[in-house]
């Protein structure tokens, strides 16, 4: 399956060994997941706040871990309402990699279950998959 990762997701599994940490490492082993230039900025934007600092190098060598194993996508660009236009990313570069699922620990962040061909489910859903 194609995929694209929200940074509540990254973040959860490199801070706690739980079912965060469980869904990237399945999506790493057995799927094909895609990030842009767009959400790495996103990554190390958060990575970088005050309240990582004790997970700031961990955290750094997990999003270099996903650099290696990830497809960059060019992004296009569509129209859709987010209740935070800083969520588009993660939809665009689903959809401009067709991708089956953006998983994210906020699903009320992406008001619809699917936007074309992208499913929005939630860490838990996909383990259940």
């Amino acid at each position: 399956m194609k995929i694209v990762l929200d940074c509540n997701v990254i973040i959860s599994a490199g801070l706690t060994d739980g079912v965060c940490r469980k869904v990237l490492w399945e999506v790493i082993q057995n799927h094909i997941l895609y990030i842009s230039e767009d959400i790495l900025m996103e990554y190390k934007e958060v990575i970088s706040r005050k309240k990582f600092k004790t997970a700031k190098r961990y955290l750094y060598s997990l999003v270099e871990i996903i650099c290696e194993v990830s497809e960059l996508v060019v992004v296009k660009k569509f129209e859709f309402t987010l209740p935070d236009a800083k969520d588009l990313i993660y939809l665009n570069t689903a959809l401009s990699s067709n991708s089956d699922y953006l998983i994210t620990g906020n699903k009320k962040d992406f008001p619809e279950e699917k936007y074309i061909t992208t499913k929005i489910i939630s860490p838990n859903d996909f383990l259940n998959l």
